[in-house]
């Protein structure tokens, strides 16, 4: 798995999301759906200062467990999809 830092753009399905419940988010979605985000910071479970990353999404951010998230770029970079 790539690492992920702060400015990555990212996707992982709607299913991931953990804060807000994705049915909550977008009901209107399929659970499958994938979204593409920028993480803008990273919360702590536990012993593990990097469990969740926190996504802004179009109008709004989420939660997501890291290990949940696909690396896509980072800022001035071009990874092919």
């Amino acid at each position: 798995m790539d690492t992920i830092s702060e400015g990555a753009r990212v996707r992982f399905r709607v299913i991931d999301v953990f804060l807000p419940e994705g049915a909550q988010l977008l009901s209107s979605l399929d659970h499958r759906t994938e979204l593409v985000g920028r993480v803008v910071g990273f919360s702590d479970h536990g012993n593990d200062m990097r469990a969740f990353a926190v996504v802004e999404l179009p109008g709004s951010k989420v939660i997501v467990p890291c290990q949940s998230l696909r690396l896509i770029d980072y800022p001035g970079t071009r990874t092919k999809t």
